[in-house]
């Protein structure tokens, strides 16, 4: 009697896995950031004394295909600002530079979907598109009077020295959440793996982008 039951309850636990959160899902989301950039290379530990975060956006259309049971794939495409900022004091003046570059990214998770939680990780694809810079001066140093000049404009992509990034990005992301019916609240944490810095501009170091998201969303089944 043993040997039934327990293939019984094994046949079960297969059916559920099989059947279980196996939909296709389109939806909306979007959240905020907290972006830097990491340095590596000659000099980078300089660069990466100076690197403060900044915070982003992030807002798309997402899609859950399943795959088998829980598993799923989850992907989409979204607006992401990524970027970081730089402060330096000296002789009482202070150089702040903010760089806020946005790119169309597309990320492919392999993701577990259960009933109440969600986790998964995979490549993201990236494509800059727009962004904004902005440098300034405060202080007063040895002039007696005050000054404020500062520099604004958009931000340029490709591999000339007279662009900002390169025109694309790649590496990894990973994510966790919590499922409650359409509503879905996540982390994620993205890692840059492409130097996004100009091919042409002859650095001596490189700068990969650095993502933390906290995402809302609405899912809806097919």
């Amino acid at each position: 009697m043993k040997k039934p039951l327990l293939l019984f309850t094994l046949l079960l636990l297969t059916a559920n896995f099989l059947t279980a959160q196996n939909e296709f899902r389109v939806g909306v989301r979007g959240g905020l950031n907290l972006n830097n950039i990491t340095f590596t290379g000659e000099d980078a530990s300089d660069y990466n004394d100076i690197s403060k975060s900044v915070n982003g956006f992030h807002v798309g259309l997402a899609a859950e295909i399943p795959i088998l049971g829980p598993l799923a794939i989850r992907t989409g495409i979204d607006a992401v600002s990524k970027g970081f900022k730089v402060e330096e004091s000296e002789l009482g003046i202070t150089y702040t530079s903010t760089s806020r570059p946005v790119y169309l990214q597309v990320p492919i998770v392999f993701a577990y979907n259960g009933r109440l939680i969600y986790f998964g990780a995979g490549p993201y694809f990236g494509l800059g598109v727009a962004g904004k810079y902005k440098t300034s001066f405060t202080g007063t140093g040895t002039n007696p009077f005050p000054f404020d000049p500062t520099d604004e404009g958009d931000l340029k992509f490709g591999d000339t020295e007279e662009d900002d990034y390169s025109g694309s990005d790649f590496g990894f992301v990973a994510e966790a959440g919590i499922k409650i019916s359409m509503l879905r609240i996540g982390l994620s944490y993205a890692a840059g793996v492409k130097d996004v810095l100009p091919k042409d501009l002859g650095a001596d170091f490189q700068a990969r982008h650095a993502v933390l998201g906290v995402t809302v969303g609405l899912m809806f089944g097919l």
